[in-house]
């Protein structure tokens, strides 16, 4: 869990979860905040 400021907007911080992510990973976010270039890099790992 990482906090921020209430400036900070998710598709900012949406790459972050890239270090992170396994096999199996759930990842739920707000759609109004996505990256596009994310969604490849989750399916590449077999995330959700």
């Amino acid at each position: 869990m990482k906090i921020t400021s209430a400036t900070t907007n998710d598709q900012t911080n949406s790459k972050d979860i890239l270090k992170c992510i396994k096999a199996k990973s759930l990842i739920i976010r707000d759609l109004g905040y996505f990256t596009l270039i994310v969604y490849p890099f989750v399916d590449g790992h077999n995330g959700f």
